[in-house]
């Protein structure tokens, strides 16, 4: 099978350059090669033919048969993501209708109208399908969390705003919470997820972890331990997040991010 190739002819050619020219003389097969890129170190390939130039050329080359293969890959690539997304929505549209303990396979087949054979391509079972599901609903969260980080705001502000966002979260989609939180706490996926420093719960972390750190650098608070105090910082969140979901709250979503607010600036600020 063919595959990627590179020639380099050191201070051989001056004047114009074919490259399908010296591969002919180079590469049995030339028409097998689909793709050909010219790099001239030195010189000019198309200078005047009269020019004493010699210009040191490396030609690489890619086959027809692995550029076949690399954009049929890249296609099917696409395709299985998509698929993949479409059975996530849809398993979130069952478990919001039917709940996670009337929630399974052929329902969600059904509602993304693939064959159930599809979907086990894609899925081990419900367990690995609704673990992906907790981790797909964390994913808008996250997009905002790494925007209000990344921006130039004061870093007190920023805290602020990341409570605030998390608990427009919840009060947006309480329906949707209430079952993931089953899937988690039901399927341990609270505990693999707590286990996994890649996970999405300490990716955030890092993220308040690093606007606390911003924050003691400016002089807005004392010194601590960022990621500890992130962690704490993130449940507090947390707690105030299921709270909401699980029970009516009379407070305003800003009169909660206030009072916690007030509570970390008090707590952490310079004395």
């Amino acid at each position: 099978m063919c595959q990627h190739q590179s020639f380099t002819f050191p201070g051989q050619f001056k004047g114009h350059i074919d490259p399908k020219h010296i591969l002919r003389d180079a590469v049995p097969n030339t028409s097998l090669w689909y793709q050909i890129s010219v790099d001239i170190k030195a010189g000019n390939p198309y200078a005047d033919p009269q020019s004493n130039q010699k210009p040191s050329v490396t030609i690489t080359h890619t086959c027809r048969e692995t550029m076949v293969q690399d954009r049929k890959s890249s296609r099917k690539g696409i395709i299985d993501e998509l698929i993949r997304k479409d059975i996530m929505e849809s398993a979130i549209n069952v478990l919001m209708k039917k709940g996670f303990k009337q929630f399974t396979m052929d329902q969600v087949a059904s509602t993304a109208g693939i064959a159930k054979g599809t979907l086990y391509l894609h899925f081990q079972g419900k367990k690995q399908l609704l673990d992906s599901v907790v981790d797909f609903c964390s994913e808008p969260l996250g997009k905002e969390y790494e925007s209000v980080v990344n921006s130039d705001a004061d870093p007190v502000f920023k805290l602020e705003r990341l409570a605030l966002e998390t608990l427009m979260y919840a009060e947006n989609h309480k329906a949707l919470l209430y079952e993931v939180r089953s899937v988690m706490f039901n399927f341990n996926t609270h505990e693999q997820v707590m286990e996994d420093h890649n996970s999405w719960y300490w990716n955030t972390v890092n993220l308040i972890s690093a606007v606390l750190d911003e924050a003691v650098k400016s002089g807005r608070f004392r010194s601590f331990n960022p990621r500890k105090m992130a962690n704490l910082f993130f449940e507090s969140i947390n707690a105030l997040m299921t709270h909401r979901v699980l029970t009516d709250v009379e407070e305003t979503i800003e009169e909660d991010t206030q009072e916690m607010m007030e509570l970390y600036i008090k707590g952490l600020s310079l004395q």
